[in-house]
Protein backbone atom coordinates (compact mmCIF):
# COMPACT_ATOMS: atom_id res chain seq x y z
CA UNK A 1 0.00 0.00 0.00
CA UNK A 2 1.27 3.51 -0.87
CA UNK A 3 2.10 5.84 1.99
CA UNK A 4 0.96 8.90 0.02
CA UNK A 5 -1.90 9.29 -2.45
CA UNK A 6 0.66 10.66 -4.90
CA UNK A 7 2.04 9.94 -8.37
CA UNK A 8 5.39 11.33 -9.47
CA UNK A 9 5.81 11.80 -13.23
CA UNK A 10 9.41 11.57 -14.48
CA UNK A 11 10.00 12.40 -18.17
CA UNK A 12 13.40 11.28 -19.48
CA UNK A 13 15.21 11.33 -22.80
CA UNK A 14 18.51 9.62 -23.69
CA UNK A 15 19.69 9.75 -20.07
CA UNK A 16 19.30 6.20 -18.81
CA UNK A 17 22.29 6.69 -16.51
CA UNK A 18 20.42 9.45 -14.65
CA UNK A 19 17.17 7.52 -14.75
CA UNK A 20 18.65 4.36 -13.25
CA UNK A 21 20.16 6.39 -10.42
CA UNK A 22 16.97 8.27 -9.60
CA UNK A 23 14.93 5.06 -9.66
CA UNK A 24 17.25 3.64 -7.00
CA UNK A 25 16.18 6.55 -4.81
CA UNK A 26 12.47 5.99 -5.42
CA UNK A 27 12.58 2.21 -5.14
CA UNK A 28 10.13 0.95 -2.48
CA UNK A 29 9.30 4.51 -1.33
CA UNK A 30 5.54 3.70 -1.28
CA UNK A 31 4.87 6.45 -3.80
CA UNK A 32 3.73 5.67 -7.34
CA UNK A 33 6.35 6.56 -9.96
CA UNK A 34 5.60 6.87 -13.68
CA UNK A 35 8.64 7.10 -15.98
CA UNK A 36 7.91 8.56 -19.43
CA UNK A 37 10.93 7.58 -21.53
CA UNK A 38 11.20 9.36 -24.89
CA UNK A 39 14.45 7.59 -25.88
CA UNK A 40 14.44 5.54 -29.06
CA UNK A 41 15.78 2.54 -27.15
CA UNK A 42 14.00 1.44 -23.97
CA UNK A 43 15.72 0.53 -20.72
CA UNK A 44 17.50 -2.81 -20.82
CA UNK A 45 15.29 -5.79 -19.97
CA UNK A 46 17.36 -6.81 -16.94
CA UNK A 47 16.85 -3.33 -15.44
CA UNK A 48 13.12 -3.35 -16.19
CA UNK A 49 12.77 -6.71 -14.46
CA UNK A 50 14.55 -5.39 -11.38
CA UNK A 51 12.32 -2.31 -10.91
CA UNK A 52 10.41 -2.17 -7.63
CA UNK A 53 6.62 -2.55 -7.70
CA UNK A 54 5.93 1.16 -7.19
CA UNK A 55 7.75 2.09 -10.44
CA UNK A 56 5.87 2.06 -13.75
CA UNK A 57 7.95 2.37 -16.92
CA UNK A 58 6.38 3.75 -20.13
CA UNK A 59 8.51 3.70 -23.28
CA UNK A 60 7.13 6.58 -25.38
CA UNK A 61 9.53 7.71 -28.14
CA UNK A 62 7.58 10.95 -28.73
CA UNK A 63 8.14 14.62 -27.82
CA UNK A 64 8.32 15.95 -24.26
CA UNK A 65 4.99 17.77 -24.31
CA UNK A 66 3.25 14.75 -25.81
CA UNK A 67 4.64 12.59 -23.02
CA UNK A 68 3.66 15.04 -20.30
CA UNK A 69 0.17 15.27 -21.81
CA UNK A 70 -0.02 11.45 -21.92
CA UNK A 71 0.39 11.36 -18.15
CA UNK A 72 -3.22 12.51 -17.66
CA UNK A 73 -4.31 9.01 -18.76
CA UNK A 74 -2.29 7.13 -16.15
CA UNK A 75 -2.67 9.25 -13.00
CA UNK A 76 -5.02 7.52 -10.56
CA UNK A 77 -3.99 9.32 -7.38
CA UNK A 78 -5.38 12.44 -5.71
CA UNK A 79 -2.07 14.30 -5.98
CA UNK A 80 0.69 14.43 -8.58
CA UNK A 81 4.14 15.96 -9.03
CA UNK A 82 6.41 16.41 -12.05
CA UNK A 83 10.14 15.73 -11.63
CA UNK A 84 13.25 15.64 -13.82
CA UNK A 85 15.32 12.45 -14.10
CA UNK A 86 18.36 13.92 -12.31
CA UNK A 87 16.55 15.55 -9.40
CA UNK A 88 15.08 14.56 -6.06
CA UNK A 89 12.17 15.44 -3.83
CA UNK A 90 12.38 14.97 -0.08
CA UNK A 91 9.46 12.67 0.69
CA UNK A 92 9.04 14.11 4.18
CA UNK A 93 8.36 17.52 2.60
CA UNK A 94 5.92 16.03 0.09
CA UNK A 95 4.05 14.44 2.97
CA UNK A 96 3.85 17.79 4.74
CA UNK A 97 2.59 19.53 1.60
CA UNK A 98 -0.15 16.95 1.09
CA UNK A 99 -1.31 17.19 4.71
CA UNK A 100 -1.65 20.97 4.28
CA UNK A 101 -3.48 20.60 0.94
CA UNK A 102 -5.90 18.14 2.55
CA UNK A 103 -6.95 20.77 5.10
CA UNK A 104 -6.84 23.87 2.89
CA UNK A 105 -9.05 23.29 -0.15
CA UNK A 106 -8.37 26.77 -1.55
CA UNK A 107 -4.69 25.91 -2.10
CA UNK A 108 -3.55 24.75 -5.53
CA UNK A 109 -0.17 23.70 -4.16
CA UNK A 110 2.49 24.55 -1.59
CA UNK A 111 5.94 25.99 -2.25
CA UNK A 112 9.21 25.52 -0.41
CA UNK A 113 12.94 26.11 -0.74
CA UNK A 114 15.03 24.57 -3.53
CA UNK A 115 18.72 23.68 -3.53
CA UNK A 116 20.88 22.54 -6.45
CA UNK A 117 23.82 20.12 -6.47
CA UNK A 118 26.70 18.94 -8.60
CA UNK A 119 29.38 16.32 -8.07
CA UNK A 120 33.08 17.26 -7.83
CA UNK A 121 34.74 14.12 -9.20
CA UNK A 122 38.22 15.23 -8.09
CA UNK A 123 37.28 15.83 -4.45
CA UNK A 124 34.49 13.23 -4.54
CA UNK A 125 32.18 15.74 -2.91
CA UNK A 126 28.58 16.69 -3.60
CA UNK A 127 28.45 20.47 -3.78
CA UNK A 128 25.32 22.45 -2.98
CA UNK A 129 24.02 25.74 -4.33
CA UNK A 130 21.17 28.02 -3.32
CA UNK A 131 18.60 28.38 -6.06
CA UNK A 132 15.81 30.97 -6.46
CA UNK A 133 16.11 32.06 -2.81
CA UNK A 134 19.26 32.93 -0.88
CA UNK A 135 20.27 33.70 2.73
CA UNK A 136 18.68 35.37 4.61
CA UNK A 137 15.82 34.06 2.41
CA UNK A 138 13.86 37.30 2.20
CA UNK A 139 12.82 36.21 -1.32
CA UNK A 140 10.63 33.53 0.22
CA UNK A 141 7.79 36.04 0.37
CA UNK A 142 7.74 35.80 -3.44
CA UNK A 143 6.81 32.13 -3.07
CA UNK A 144 3.64 32.95 -1.15
CA UNK A 145 0.61 33.59 -3.37
CA UNK A 146 -2.25 33.87 -0.90
CA UNK A 147 -4.29 36.62 -2.56
CA UNK A 148 -8.00 35.82 -2.87
CA UNK A 149 -8.36 37.28 -6.35
CA UNK A 150 -6.85 35.01 -9.07
CA UNK A 151 -5.64 37.97 -11.14
CA UNK A 152 -3.98 39.54 -8.11
CA UNK A 153 -2.18 36.21 -7.56
CA UNK A 154 -1.16 36.04 -11.19
CA UNK A 155 0.04 39.65 -11.21
CA UNK A 156 2.15 39.11 -8.09
CA UNK A 157 3.53 35.83 -9.41
CA UNK A 158 4.58 37.24 -12.79
CA UNK A 159 6.09 40.34 -11.17
CA UNK A 160 8.24 38.10 -8.95
CA UNK A 161 8.55 35.12 -11.26
CA UNK A 162 10.03 31.96 -9.80
CA UNK A 163 8.85 28.56 -11.15
CA UNK A 164 7.22 27.34 -7.95
CA UNK A 165 4.30 25.29 -9.27
CA UNK A 166 5.52 23.26 -12.26
CA UNK A 167 7.74 21.04 -10.14
CA UNK A 168 5.67 20.57 -7.05
CA UNK A 169 2.82 18.60 -5.53
CA UNK A 170 -0.56 19.65 -6.87
CA UNK A 171 -4.07 18.32 -7.10
CA UNK A 172 -4.44 15.82 -9.95
CA UNK A 173 -7.60 17.51 -11.26
CA UNK A 174 -5.60 20.70 -11.91
CA UNK A 175 -2.57 18.88 -13.28
CA UNK A 176 -4.63 16.91 -15.81
CA UNK A 177 -6.31 20.04 -17.15
CA UNK A 178 -2.97 21.80 -17.56
CA UNK A 179 -1.11 18.95 -19.27
CA UNK A 180 -4.06 18.39 -21.58
CA UNK A 181 -3.84 22.06 -22.61
CA UNK A 182 -0.05 21.89 -23.03
CA UNK A 183 -0.39 18.86 -25.28
CA UNK A 184 -2.89 20.55 -27.63
CA UNK A 185 -0.48 23.14 -29.02
CA UNK A 186 3.23 23.84 -28.69
CA UNK A 187 4.39 27.42 -29.09
CA UNK A 188 7.68 28.48 -30.67
CA UNK A 189 8.68 30.15 -27.42
CA UNK A 190 11.28 28.80 -25.03
CA UNK A 191 9.80 27.38 -21.80
CA UNK A 192 6.30 28.47 -22.86
CA UNK A 193 4.80 25.26 -21.48
CA UNK A 194 6.33 26.00 -18.06
CA UNK A 195 4.91 29.53 -18.20
CA UNK A 196 1.50 28.03 -19.07
CA UNK A 197 1.78 25.75 -16.06
CA UNK A 198 2.71 28.56 -13.68
CA UNK A 199 -0.08 30.82 -14.94
CA UNK A 200 -2.73 28.11 -14.70
CA UNK A 201 -1.74 27.09 -11.18
CA UNK A 202 -1.81 30.65 -9.87
CA UNK A 203 -5.29 31.06 -11.38
CA UNK A 204 -6.58 27.72 -10.05
CA UNK A 205 -5.81 28.52 -6.42
CA UNK A 206 -3.54 29.91 -3.76
CA UNK A 207 0.08 28.80 -3.34
CA UNK A 208 1.35 28.77 0.22
CA UNK A 209 5.02 28.96 1.18
CA UNK A 210 6.10 26.35 3.74
CA UNK A 211 9.57 26.85 5.29
CA UNK A 212 11.00 23.47 4.27
CA UNK A 213 13.57 22.19 1.76
CA UNK A 214 11.68 20.01 -0.69
CA UNK A 215 13.49 19.95 -4.06
CA UNK A 216 17.14 19.08 -4.82
CA UNK A 217 17.89 20.06 -8.42
CA UNK A 218 20.60 18.52 -10.59
CA UNK A 219 23.43 20.72 -11.84
CA UNK A 220 25.91 18.03 -12.98
CA UNK A 221 25.58 18.43 -16.74
CA UNK A 222 23.82 20.70 -19.19
CA UNK A 223 20.08 20.16 -19.45
CA UNK A 224 18.66 18.69 -22.64
CA UNK A 225 17.58 21.48 -24.92
CA UNK A 226 16.73 22.17 -28.58
CA UNK A 227 14.57 19.05 -29.02
CA UNK A 228 11.38 20.95 -29.94
CA UNK A 229 10.22 24.57 -30.51
CA UNK A 230 9.42 25.26 -26.84
CA UNK A 231 12.67 23.62 -25.72
CA UNK A 232 14.90 25.65 -28.06
CA UNK A 233 16.73 28.43 -26.24
CA UNK A 234 17.02 30.66 -29.31
CA UNK A 235 13.22 30.75 -29.56
CA UNK A 236 12.94 33.61 -27.11
CA UNK A 237 9.55 33.78 -25.40
CA UNK A 238 10.02 37.56 -25.11
CA UNK A 239 10.45 37.93 -28.88
CA UNK A 240 7.53 35.60 -29.55
CA UNK A 241 5.17 37.55 -27.28
CA UNK A 242 6.19 40.95 -28.65
CA UNK A 243 6.09 39.95 -32.32
CA UNK A 244 2.94 41.32 -33.99
CA UNK A 245 3.00 38.41 -36.44
CA UNK A 246 2.15 36.13 -33.50
CA UNK A 247 -0.98 38.07 -32.55
CA UNK A 248 -3.33 35.14 -33.30
CA UNK A 249 -1.13 32.68 -31.40
CA UNK A 250 -0.92 35.05 -28.46
CA UNK A 251 -4.69 35.34 -28.51
CA UNK A 252 -5.07 31.56 -28.45
CA UNK A 253 -2.47 31.24 -25.68
CA UNK A 254 -4.45 33.70 -23.54
CA UNK A 255 -7.91 32.32 -24.32
CA UNK A 256 -6.96 28.70 -23.67
CA UNK A 257 -5.50 29.49 -20.25
CA UNK A 258 -8.44 31.66 -19.22
CA UNK A 259 -10.91 29.00 -20.39
CA UNK A 260 -9.46 26.65 -17.79
CA UNK A 261 -10.85 28.92 -15.08
CA UNK A 262 -13.47 31.21 -16.58
CA UNK A 263 -16.32 30.48 -18.95
CA UNK A 264 -16.93 32.54 -22.09
CA UNK A 265 -19.11 35.07 -20.22
CA UNK A 266 -19.72 38.77 -20.72
CA UNK A 267 -16.72 39.44 -18.43
CA UNK A 268 -14.40 37.17 -20.42
CA UNK A 269 -13.03 39.93 -22.65
CA UNK A 270 -12.35 42.09 -19.61
CA UNK A 271 -10.47 39.16 -18.03
CA UNK A 272 -8.52 38.69 -21.24
CA UNK A 273 -7.45 42.34 -21.34
CA UNK A 274 -6.37 42.12 -17.70
CA UNK A 275 -4.44 38.94 -18.45
CA UNK A 276 -2.61 40.41 -21.45
CA UNK A 277 -1.65 43.53 -19.48
CA UNK A 278 -0.11 41.34 -16.78
CA UNK A 279 1.80 39.32 -19.36
CA UNK A 280 3.00 42.44 -21.20
CA UNK A 281 4.51 43.77 -17.98
CA UNK A 282 6.07 40.35 -17.25
CA UNK A 283 7.86 40.23 -20.61
CA UNK A 284 8.93 43.88 -20.39
CA UNK A 285 10.52 43.19 -17.01
CA UNK A 286 12.10 39.97 -18.30
CA UNK A 287 13.75 41.77 -21.21
CA UNK A 288 15.25 44.40 -18.88
CA UNK A 289 16.42 41.68 -16.48
CA UNK A 290 18.08 39.71 -19.29
CA UNK A 291 20.01 42.79 -20.40
CA UNK A 292 21.31 43.29 -16.86
CA UNK A 293 22.30 39.62 -16.71
CA UNK A 294 24.44 39.95 -19.82
CA UNK A 295 26.29 42.97 -18.40
CA UNK A 296 26.86 41.19 -15.09
CA UNK A 297 28.06 37.92 -16.61
CA UNK A 298 30.63 39.65 -18.80
CA UNK A 299 31.99 41.92 -16.10
CA UNK A 300 31.95 41.19 -12.38
CA UNK A 301 31.59 37.41 -12.52
CA UNK A 302 34.50 36.87 -14.91
CA UNK A 303 36.79 39.26 -12.98
CA UNK A 304 35.83 37.49 -9.74
CA UNK A 305 36.74 34.08 -11.16
CA UNK A 306 40.08 35.30 -12.50
CA UNK A 307 41.25 37.00 -9.31
CA UNK A 308 39.84 34.58 -6.74
CA UNK A 309 41.48 31.17 -7.23
CA UNK A 310 39.42 28.07 -6.49
CA UNK A 311 41.51 27.00 -3.47
CA UNK A 312 40.76 30.36 -1.79
CA UNK A 313 37.11 30.15 -2.77
CA UNK A 314 36.95 26.74 -1.06
CA UNK A 315 38.27 28.29 2.15
CA UNK A 316 35.83 31.19 2.30
CA UNK A 317 32.75 29.21 1.28
CA UNK A 318 31.29 25.89 2.32
CA UNK A 319 30.41 24.31 -0.99
CA UNK A 320 29.15 20.93 0.23
CA UNK A 321 25.44 20.19 0.01
CA UNK A 322 25.50 18.83 3.56
CA UNK A 323 27.17 22.06 4.72
CA UNK A 324 24.51 24.16 3.00
CA UNK A 325 21.80 22.07 4.67
CA UNK A 326 23.30 22.59 8.15
CA UNK A 327 23.51 26.32 7.48
CA UNK A 328 19.76 26.48 6.89
CA UNK A 329 18.87 25.74 10.51
CA UNK A 330 19.65 29.28 11.62
CA UNK A 331 17.05 30.54 9.15
CA UNK A 332 14.29 28.37 10.65
CA UNK A 333 14.04 26.23 7.52
CA UNK A 334 13.36 22.59 8.25
CA UNK A 335 14.92 19.76 6.27
CA UNK A 336 15.07 15.99 6.57
CA UNK A 337 18.83 15.54 6.91
CA UNK A 338 18.48 11.76 6.79
CA UNK A 339 16.99 11.96 3.29
CA UNK A 340 19.59 14.50 2.15
CA UNK A 341 22.36 12.16 3.35
CA UNK A 342 20.69 9.32 1.45
CA UNK A 343 20.77 11.44 -1.74
CA UNK A 344 24.41 12.41 -1.17
CA UNK A 345 25.44 8.77 -0.71
CA UNK A 346 23.54 7.79 -3.86
CA UNK A 347 25.23 10.51 -5.96
CA UNK A 348 28.69 9.62 -4.64
CA UNK A 349 28.14 5.96 -5.36
CA UNK A 350 26.73 6.69 -8.85
CA UNK A 351 28.55 9.82 -10.13
CA UNK A 352 27.58 11.08 -13.60
CA UNK A 353 29.63 13.69 -15.41
CA UNK A 354 28.43 13.34 -18.97
CA UNK A 355 25.50 12.00 -20.97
Amino acid sequence: MNELDLSIIIPTYNRHNFLIRTLKYWANKKIIIHVLDGSMKPLAKDILISLSNNINYHHLPIGLLERISYSQNIIKTKYVALLSDDEFYLTSSLKKFISILEINKDLACCSGVTLAYNYDKNKKEVNGFYLYTYPPFNECKKLNLMQNNPFERLKYHMENYIPIATYNVTRSEYFKKIVNLIGLKEYKAYASWEIQFEIAMSLFGKIKFIPVIYWIRGWEVSAIRNTSPSMTILNSADDWWNNEMNKNEKDQFSKDLLNLIFSESKDFNKSKINFINIMNKYFEKKIKKNKKKVVFSFSFFRIFKVFVPSFLLDKITNRSLVGKIKNLKKYNLSVDEKEVNEIVRLIKKNPINEF
